[in-house]
């Protein structure tokens, strides 16, 4: 895999890839933004369209789709043929289309990869704790109909970097059976800490995927990744999924 993108191993899944770019990747050009993917964080946005292109080129999925990101629950589906004229507002996305990548963008929250072999269809999902509260993955597992769904947690802040306060407590707290999986006592007075990627396992657990993995790699202390919290004003990694071949259920 080339340098500025990260591919997980351990999903063992037939027919499907997924990566997620890196802040940097070494390139003169690239160098401007390192390796920025979002065109809203107010840089020159020809670089970043460098970038876009740079990853459709090597990361095997020639067409991706992006989306306006807005920490909301809808899920789109969406066509090779319309990626290049379209942007919807949405949060995650799905498609049964085969060579065809579908992105998310972040700098803490979390990606969520989705995937049903019998169906061959995917998806993907941006997903901070308000979208994880307000069911972004619920919504988006709603278009798979089979319980043979696996899933992939990418790179985000972890539970050791991420501290809230007592008003996203507050909001936790109003869905208790959440509260053991996701908030971790507090170091200091009114500051716990969050597990997003506990919590989207739960979640995904609970609705009957079958397999979850997760990349334990946290934005914040990894430097090769942005991270809002640390860094402020930042640009975008990008985890894309596409299907590489379409899935034989001859002998189903």
């Amino acid at each position: 895999m080339n340098r500025g993108l990260i591919e997980p191993t351990q999903s063992g899944a037939q027919g499907i890839r997924f990566v997620t770019t890196t802040r940097s990747r070494g390139d003169a050009l690239a160098a401007e933004t390192d390796n920025n993917m979002a065109l809203h964080t107010g840089n020159d946005p020809q670089p970043v369209l460098h970038n876009r292109r740079w990853l459709a080129d090597h990361s095997g999925a020639a067409q991706i789709q992006w989306l306006n990101q807005v920490h909301g629950t809808t899920c789109k589906e969406v066509r090779a043929a319309t990626a290049a004229a379209t942007v919807p507002e949405a949060d995650a996305c799905w498609t049964q289309e085969a060579g065809f990548g579908l992105a998310v963008m972040t700098a803490d929250c979390l990606p969520v990869v989705l995937w049903d072999q019998e169906q061959s269809r995917i998806g993907i999902a941006h997903a901070g704790w308000r979208g994880l509260l307000a069911g972004v993955l619920e919504t988006t597992l709603q278009h798979f109909q089979t319980r043979s769904v696996r899933a992939w947690i990418g790179p985000a802040i972890g539970v050791e970097a991420y501290e809230v306060g007592e008003d996203v407590y507050q909001e936790v707290a109003r869905q208790p059976w959440r509260l053991p999986f996701c908030l971790r006592a507090p170091d200091r007075p009114d500051k716990w800490h969050l597990n997003l990627s506990g919590l989207a396992r739960q979640t995904l657990v609970a609705a009957g995927v079958s397999e979850v993995f997760e990349s334990g790699l946290c934005t914040l202390s990894d430097r090769r990744f942005y991270s809002y919290r640390r860094d402020g004003s930042t640009g975008r990694m990008a985890t894309l999924v596409w299907r590489t071949a379409s899935v034989d259920r001859a002998h189903s």
